[in-house]
């Protein structure tokens, strides 16, 4: 008994000097992950640290003045470029979705600097080409002064080849300006534009709900697991709690236990001599007593490495995912002011192409104005060949016509010219056939510039321009040209018919009633003589 008293005394004061040892414990994240039923687990935690930086609190970027600066159509592209890679380094590992949203941002820099410079793109253009315009038109000066300079001398070879090369030289000028008319009024340019930008918005919208979806979801599931942890630590502590004031009373009772066998081991030794075999068998008692309090309070230490050890990875995770959780508040303001740079930067571009058409419209109207005075010119000049091509061509039939009826007289008369009328007639074929040609093309050439001025004379009148149509313009001058040359043409014809038909018709009716006359008279000295200087002398008993 005394040894077992002994041995007891021994192993209470060795736990009580050692029960302190290093207890280590295997509670970890993924522990925690499956012990509390949490959304994020390792693998996840570590894909989002790759595009997250944790964060003791939200933090608000300074990227508005930046997105600001990249609206400004005065800044140059080189300095957009450095602000693009700064917004790059600065939104980096702010969110899943922060690079493809910079690169959205560029592309709608990209668009801005394109509508930006596009209206001068077009002034370059317009410029290289107006160098061409001006001197198509000194060239066309020139030839019409030469060609004015021939038709003075009479020299109407010349002249002719003068008029058609000034055509050729108009009808480039107006090709020149129909080109640039088009490059200013084509609203193409504009819907493509706006149809690229709507592209874009779509692309942006789908992309800025897809970055917010993945962004709140992160924030969601982070939310849920920290108030599960925090749920959890809180069912812990009370449980660690309770535990701890069991221990408490187990303590309580181990040690009234102890006492009461410490005041019956006294007492027993007084009466050691009646009652050895009690204290022996309080002896053992005291022992066993002495082994459960000490397996209950390893039992209790490992409790508390376990909770402490809980504790600590709970604290920690729910540290970590709350430096998350801000940096996601922080990715969720840096896409606000993306998506208001976004909206910014669409309602920019829209103003920028309907400023810029309306520009260019503004453009197009002063080049119809001129399109008008040199279609004008042309048109008219046009007209004039074209009245005296046709003209030719008719007095070139009425020659054809002349030369068939010389070589049939000459045929009556044994005129040694026949030869002569028939190569005449021959080169007047070809002259007809050339002439009709070149009419052709000229009506052709006119009909198809003037389908091409239509349009453009609407725009004007729409426009608010009052003038005449220069197509009405060479009608009525061509029907005034005409008119004179009909009644010039109607004097000399009514002077051929005096002179030659209406005298020749007199003639043929004297002689004819001569002829008569002398057939049933008998007489042939009634008969007028061939010459005039002739005198027929009549029978006494004819009747004069």
């Amino acid at each position: 008994s005394t040894w077992g008293h002994a041995h007891g005394q021994e192993l209470m004061e060795h736990f009580l000097r050692g029960w302190k040892w290093s207890l280590v414990s295997e509670f970890k994240v993924s522990t925690l992950v499956t012990d509390f039923a949490l959304n994020i687990g390792d693998s996840d935690l570590q894909a989002m640290q790759q595009h997250y930086t944790p964060s003791p609190a939200p933090v608000a970027l300074a990227v508005k003045p930046m997105l600001s600066e990249l609206l400004d159509r005065s800044a140059k592209r080189r300095r957009k470029g450095m602000l693009l890679q700064e917004l790059g380094g600065k939104t980096r590992s702010h969110g899943v979705a922060m690079p493809a949203l910079v690169d959205l941002i560029g592309r709608f820099v990209d668009m801005l600097i394109a509508d930006g410079t596009s209206l001068d793109a077009l002034v370059w253009q317009l410029g290289d080409s107006e160098g061409k315009v001006q001197m198509l038109m000194e060239s066309i000066e020139q030839i019409d002064r030469e060609r004015e300079h021939f038709l003075e001398e009479e020299d109407f070879v010349q002249a002719e080849q003068f008029f058609e090369k000034a055509l050729v030289q108009q009808e480039e000028l107006i090709n020149t300006l129909l080109f640039r008319m088009a490059r200013m009024l084509d609203p193409a340019l504009k819907e493509k534009l706006l149809d690229s930008l709507k592209a874009l918005c779509t692309e942006a919208d789908d992309q800025m709900n897809e970055s917010k979806h993945i962004n709140d979801d992160w924030m969601h599931k982070i939310q849920q697991d920290m108030t599960k942890i925090q749920r959890k630590l809180s069912e812990e502590e009370e449980g660690m709690q309770y535990r701890n004031e069991e221990f408490i009373e187990i303590q309580k009772r181990t040690q009234e236990e102890l006492r009461n066998n410490q005041r019956q081991q006294m007492k027993t030794w007084k009466e050691i001599t009646a009652n050895f075999r009690d204290l022996n068998e309080l002896a053992v008692a005291r022992f066993k007593e002495i082994e459960s309090w000490t397996k209950e309070v390893e039992k209790h230490e490992r409790r508390k490495v376990e909770f402490n050890a809980c504790c600590r990875v709970a604290a920690a995770h729910a540290q970590t995912l709350r430096e998350l959780l801000n940096d996601c508040q922080t990715c969720d303001g840096l896409m606000k002011s993306m998506d208001e740079y976004i909206r910014a930067a669409s309602r920019t571009v829209s103003a920028l192409a309907h400023d810029t058409h309306q520009e260019s419209l503004k453009w197009g109207f002063q080049e119809q104005q001129r399109y008008l005075t040199v279609f004008r010119r042309y048109y008219m000049q046009l007209g004039d060949l074209l009245f005296k091509k046709q003209k030719r061509a008719e007095e070139i039939d009425r020659m054809i016509r002349s030369c068939e009826f010389q070589i049939d007289f000459c045929k009556e008369t044994l005129d040694p010219d026949l030869q002569k009328y028939k190569e005449q007639l021959h080169t007047l074929q070809i002259k007809k056939k050339d002439v009709a040609e070149r009419v052709k093309v000229l009506k052709e050439t006119a009909d198809v510039q003037a389908n091409n001025f239509t349009p453009h004379e609407e725009d004007l009148r729409r426009g608010g321009l009052a003038f005449d149509s220069p197509v009405l313009e060479m009608t009525e001058e061509s029907v005034g040209r005409r008119a004179k040359v009909l009644a010039r043409r109607k004097e000399f014809v009514n002077k051929d018919t005096e002179e030659l038909l209406d005298k020749e018709a007199a003639e043929i009716q004297l002689a004819s009633s001569t002829s008569k006359e002398a057939r049933k008279t008998g007489l042939s000295t009634l008969v007028s003589p061939l010459s005039r200087s002739t005198v027929r002398t009549l029978p006494a008993d004819a009747k004069p």
